[in-house]
């Protein structure tokens, strides 16, 4: 009996040129975001009395670290949900569904890469949520950017609360508004989106990924609504004035006392300097984020000196950036072992 004629589709032309993922250089990320850490670190404590920050940080209270941790910790849960939620959103039928440990192990390990420069390598989530028959990383790519924008739409509420006080941010706070409203209105397009297809497949080198721009852009739709973007943003504004909270923790740490205007003060300052961090494009706003607030703290809040502003902003970087990093990086290193 004669076999029976294979109909297995052939993989399209496109598909043979695609290169395999390879795994992230975990190990490379790390080192140099903590050479990159211990240089900011060591600069902002040199510009500023190095005694000064030395007896700071010798009187800090413990107890009030451990609320800021606790706080930046519960912050990073509420992006959690953020993520886990727009993830299902792009899952079709066909795909694997992601459960809900692996999926946290992804977003902490996007934490970890947000130490990379203008924290290109988050997209390493899409990598890791492709693996075993997950949904395609051209339908999960567009999360990244949904939580890039509405991260800036929720720091630019956050930063209302401080109504101004500091105007040289203001300019700050604007851009971001703009560029978010401009990434937002560009994904949600349909216009834009096929204009960009039909320019890429006009290109032979390039035209095998309009496949992949076609997910990219039925993912964004379902991503982006008209319902979605207002709450995801208000989500975004929760997870931010909770790394704010963590931030006045550690200056209550420092000594400082509760007030209506001492915590109005530090989160505006959190989320300026957060904002013009994400501007500048350093990895993890190092060095921008740290400088930022201890400039704007020391013009608001009156109790502070400079060697307290300076190891305020370090102790709550520990706190919202380096720990929340530790923990990605054993998810990612997890994540990876999974897949070879």
């Amino acid at each position: 009996m004669p076999a029976a004629p294979d109909l297995t589709p052939a993989p399209p032309e496109w598909a043979e040129d695609v290169p395999p993922a390879s795994t992230p250089r975990l190990g490379r990320v790390i080192l140099i975001a903590v050479a990159f850490g211990i240089a900011v670190s060591v600069a902002l404590t040199v510009t500023s009395d190095a005694g000064e920050v030395g007896d700071a940080f010798g009187d800090v209270a413990p107890a009030w670290f451990l609320a800021a941790v606790a706080a930046a910790l519960i912050a990073n849960g509420v992006k959690f949900a953020r993520w886990h939620w727009y993830l299902r959103r792009v899952t079709l039928p066909t795909d694997r569904v992601v459960g809900l440990r692996e999926s946290a192990a992804i977003f902490m390990s996007g934490v970890l890469m947000l130490l990379t420069p203008g924290h290109v390598g988050e997209f390493v989530k899409s990598y890791y949520a492709s693996s075993d028959g997950g949904p395609a990383a051209a339908r999960t790519a567009p999360i990244v950017i949904a939580e890039r924008a509405t991260n800036m739409l929720g720091l630019v509420i956050v930063s209302l609360t401080g109504g101004f006080a500091y105007r040289q941010a203001a300019w700050v706070v604007g851009v971001s508004a703009a560029i978010a409203f401009l990434i937002l209105a560009t994904m949600k397009s349909r216009r834009v989106a096929a204009f960009v297809t039909h320019v890429v497949e006009r290109i032979p080198l390039v035209r095998r990924v309009v496949p992949q721009a076609e997910d990219f852009t039925d993912a964004a739709s379902a991503l982006l609504t008209w319902r979605s973007i207002p709450v995801m943003s208000m989500v975004a504004a929760v997870s931010w004035s909770l790394e704010a909270l963590a931030y006045v923790m550690v200056l209550r740490a420092f000594g400082v006392e509760w007030s209506s205007e001492v915590l109005n003060s530090a989160t505006f300052t959190w989320a300026v300097a957060t904002l013009a961090g994400g501007l500048l494009l350093t990895p993890g706003g190092l060095g921008v984020l740290e400088g930022g607030v201890t400039g704007i703290s020391l013009t608001l809040i009156e109790s502070l000196d400079r060697g307290a502003a300076t190891a305020a902003a370090l102790l709550a970087r520990v706190a919202t950036l380096w720990l929340p990093a530790v923990i990605g990086a054993a998810c990612a290193l997890w994540l990876t072992r999974r897949r070879v």
